[in-house]
């Protein structure tokens, strides 16, 4: 949140069914407590003209809510092309950026939740209009463990968030006397969300949670240069290679880059990391755990720059199974790492962050298996290029 801002509120919901209530919850957000608060039926809420009711509302979440308050009713809502309603599709969003959520749904849901999970196929359109709403209040409440409180009016709403607001900024004022007592250091102050978080209340296990949700959103940034090297998309400045001699120096080349990338993540699962997580019994360096983090993250996304460079290649078109050859030996080590990110996040996600006489010892074992580069497909093209160009055999030992 920036300094010297008011909290924007964002406020989901179906309107025409619910919007007394979202009127009477504006009115006490902007003349009780003076926050800015966004609702898509008010001439306040700021559209870009050039995309769609979806859209918009999503892009707000994003750039402007800092709080998500979500009320449900007896309607869905409309539907979009996801298969979800707006008000789905707007508390995922909320949910992937880390703020806030309260969550109220109608009583006269919660009394019949129970019966529509013990009889799915029954007829419950007296309550909702579809079985839809049942569902998505169960995904949150149960897979998501969203806490939802029940409503019957407004009034009801207001005097929660009263008091769950409240809890918040005690909660905000305890994470800035810690942040002050703690003298965190630039790299952590430049943590988001829930990384941040983890720093700050150094949870059990803290420095295995943090490495793992660093791998996991820095890997998350580069998937559209993933996308990239699946589809060979590269505005990289041509290469032009002459001859054979060329291209296969300069293949060998990244070849030898791949096997050093392969060399630097085993030092760094070793070496580095366990460093970083500090000895059995004595707590972690978290700048030295984002470090370790980060440098997985830039191998990766090197190895995906070593193969786009082939794409940039101006060569014979016989050549192109020799980039091809190339691409897949990238693939394997960057699923490596894809694998051992989500590997990892499983395994620290079911650690508990508080440990009691009563807890049970827990034990895992998550390892970065790499696999060597299969280079027979790259040396067959070779070959294959030798014999029909009736090159002289190379040495490829």
């Amino acid at each position: 949140m920036s300094i010297g801002r008011k909290p924007t509120v964002f406020v989901s919901s179906t309107c025409y069914d619910l919007k007394q209530i979202r009127t009477d919850i504006k009115g006490f957000f902007e003349e009780q407590l003076k926050y800015d608060i966004l609702l898509s039926e008010y001439s306040t809420f700021p559209l870009d003209p050039n995309i769609g009711t979806l859209n918009n509302c999503l892009r707000v979440v994003d750039e402007r809510a800092d709080i998500f308050i979500l009320v449900v009713g007896c309607r869905y809502g409309s539907v979009t092309e996801t298969g979800r309603s707006i008000t789905n599709m707007e508390y995922l969003r909320a949910k992937a950026k880390g703020i806030p959520i309260y969550a109220f749904v109608d009583k006269k849901i919660l009394s019949v939740l129970s019966l529509w999970k013990d009889n799915p196929n029954a007829d419950f359109r007296s309550t909702v209009d579809t079985p839809k709403l049942f569902e998505f209040v169960d995904s949150f409440r149960g897979n998501d463990g969203i806490w939802s409180f029940g409503f019957e009016t407004a009034q009801d709403i207001i005097d929660t968030l009263r008091t769950q607001l409240g809890y918040l900024f005690y909660d905000s004022l305890a994470y800035r006397q810690r942040t002050i007592s703690k003298k965190l250091s630039k790299k952590v102050l430049s943590l988001d969300g829930i990384c941040f978080q983890t720093v700050l209340l150094r949870p059990v296990a803290w420095e295995y949670k943090l490495f793992g949700q660093i791998l996991a959103t820095k890997l998350n940034e580069l998937s559209d240069k993933r996308r990239d090297f699946k589809y060979s998309f590269t505005l990289a400045t041509s290469i032009r290679l002459q001859t054979f001699d060329e291209l296969f120096n300069y293949m060998t080349s990244k070849i030898n880059q791949l096997l050093r990338s392969i060399s630097y993540i085993s030092t760094l699962i070793y070496e580095t990391i366990p460093d970083a997580f500090g000895a059995p019994g004595v707590e972690g360096d978290p700048d030295y755990i984002i470090y370790a983090a980060n440098k997985l993250v830039e191998i990766y996304s090197s190895i995906i720059d070593w193969s786009l460079d082939f794409n940039a290649i101006m060569t014979d078109e016989d050549f192109s199974g020799l980039a091809k050859s190339f691409s897949k030996m990238c693939n394997v080590t960057l699923c490596d790492i894809e694998k051992f990110s989500n590997d990892f996040c499983e395994m620290v996600d079911k650690i508990p962050n508080d440990i009691t006489e009563k807890s049970s010892p827990m034990k895992f074992n998550i390892t970065l298996s790499l696999s060597e580069p299969n280079t027979t497909d790259f040396y067959d093209e070779i070959r294959k290029l030798q014999q029909k160009f009736g090159i002289p055999a190379l040495d490829t030992d």
